[in-house]
């Protein structure tokens, strides 16, 4: 008997589609400016359409690799011009090259330390050249280290419990698989109205494949479950996920996120995993209670030891949630910004890999996982640094399938690939993501024509988010 497929609950978001091409994150090296003079005048320099900036890349980009240095740090470096701004309005005008000087600050942003991070957008190469030109910047991190892996907290001597090395306040995860969620009304913990988003950031690289129960028990991946502040994590939760390898399919999906004590202090990460399990057998509503992960995770080496069988793989993948910083949530920005959390948004497909669409012929849209630029900060306190929240994330525009310059790589919790995917799997997952981006593609010249907000009333269409979104 193969495994009970359980029904998925429907999850109603809201819709649109990002567009865009090449986003690429880079770490200044040197600032050149044609205008020399403006020290000695005692002036901000003038913009000149052959200014131009080196800098490293942080991601292979432009069909560049990233060579690393002994310490992780990248030795890929570029020259990198700015395309000529359309806006004349000096108002409205983004970051300009020499707005990353050491010591340079626009407007109500930050001021530029050593090393600022880069974010360029519609960036590309010319192969002539090799220069990269980019239609827009902003800055991801003011300042920063070289090495690939930086230590985000504060250095103390063990034996003067002296602290060597101020805690970092500021982090930016470079060409993460992020999720940012639409903003909602929830409470504080006085238990006041307030504004909340969440954003999500899945560490596909550590997913871990597990054999049984007790294997998922033992397993190191489960202590993700702790909170990491020192590696820029947020509130840490899982994904277990059941997929089919013949045909390729995805079973199911939960989240598990941490308990706690009731002095505050969190459960040990075996106590929440098998709380998790326990829960999933009391919510199991088919009669056989056979639709739920504690029986897959009892049942999989017989159902795999089995002549006939389709083979089954049980993936866990860790994942940090970052709320959005007072300052960033929609409700403060200026009126008319477009929200970075529509171009987090594609298309749902159903079991058969085709698009959702409502009786009235609109599409159904969902938030979704795509490789972004996740820029963090923590607040600093008396009695020390606070817990990270996220200021902003830039969806990535890059090669997709291998060819540049095309619309963002889209996929669901149900077909995220990970490391420990496999092959079959994998490819599937990225014959829905292609079938995203060609929906994408097809529906551009309609943008006018949005799907409306609302997803349709029907129980059957498969939940995305695979229950990420907290009570």
């Amino acid at each position: 008997m193969a495994f009970n497929k359980p029904a998925r609950q429907s999850n109603n978001n809201g819709t649109g589609f990002g567009g865009g091409s090449e986003t690429v994150a880079v770490r200044l090296k040197s600032v050149h400016l044609v205008d020399s003079n403006y020290v000695n005048e005692k002036r901000a320099p003038q913009k000149n359409k052959d200014d131009y900036i080196i800098a490293t890349l942080l991601q292979p980009a432009f069909g560049l690799q990233v060579e690393r240095g002994e310490n992780g740090e990248s030795l890929t470096e570029v020259k990198i011009k700015l395309k000529e701004q359309k806006n004349t309005n000096p108002d409205k005008q983004g970051y300009g090259l020499a707005d990353f000087r050491k010591g340079a600050k626009k407007d109500s942003g930050p001021k530029m330390g050593a090393n600022p991070i880069i974010i360029l957008e519609n960036a590309s190469r010319d192969f002539k050249t090799d220069e990269i030109t980019a239609g827009w910047l902003h800055c991801g991190q003011a300042d920063s280290r070289p090495e690939q892996y930086p230590e985000l907290g504060a250095v103390t001597d063990p034996d003067t419990g002296e602290v060597k090395k101020p805690a970092v306040l500021d982090h930016i995860h470079i060409n993460a698989w992020v999720q940012v969620q639409e903003e909602k009304e929830g409470k504080d913990r006085t238990g006041q109205p307030t504004k909340r988003q969440n954003r999500l950031m899945l560490l596909t690289d550590l997913a871990a494949p597990v054999a049984d129960k007790q294997d998922f028990l033992e397993s190191q991946v489960i202590n993700y479950l702790y909170n990491d502040p020192d590696h820029g994590g947020g509130s840490p939760f899982l994904v277990i996920r059941l997929s089919q390898i013949n045909p390729p399919m995805t079973m199911a999906a939960q989240t598990i996120w941490p308990t706690y004590n009731e002095d505050g202090t969190p459960k040990e990460p075996v106590d929440v995993v098998q709380e998790f399990l326990a829960k999933q057998i009391e919510e199991d509503e088919s009669p056989e209670k056979d639709g739920n992960f504690d029986f897959y995770l009892n049942n999989i080496a017989d159902q795999n030891a089995a002549e006939d069988s389709e083979g089954y793989i049980i993936e866990v993948i860790p994942g940090y949630r970052f709320s959005t910083g007072a300052k960033s949530l929609p409700s403060a920005m200026k009126p008319g910004r477009k929200l970075d959390s529509d171009n987090f948004k594609s298309f749902r497909l159903d079991d058969e890999g085709n698009a959702i669409v409502k009786e009235n012929g609109e599409f159904v849209m969902s938030q979704m996982y795509t490789r972004a630029h996740l820029t963090i900060k923590r607040g600093e306190f008396e009695n020390g640094i606070g817990n990270w929240y996220a200021t902003g994330t830039h969806a990535v525009r890059s090669a997709f399938n291998g060819q540049p310059n095309k619309r963002a790589e889209f996929h669901s919790i149900f077909d995220i690939p990970t490391d420990v995917t496999p092959p079959e799997v994998a490819a599937h997952f990225a014959s829905l993501a292609a079938k995203r981006q060609s929906l994408a593609a097809d529906l551009q010249p309609k943008k006018d024509a949005a799907p409306a907000a609302d997803g349709p009333a029907d129980e059957q269409i498969p939940d995305q988010t695979g229950g990420l979104t907290p009570n």
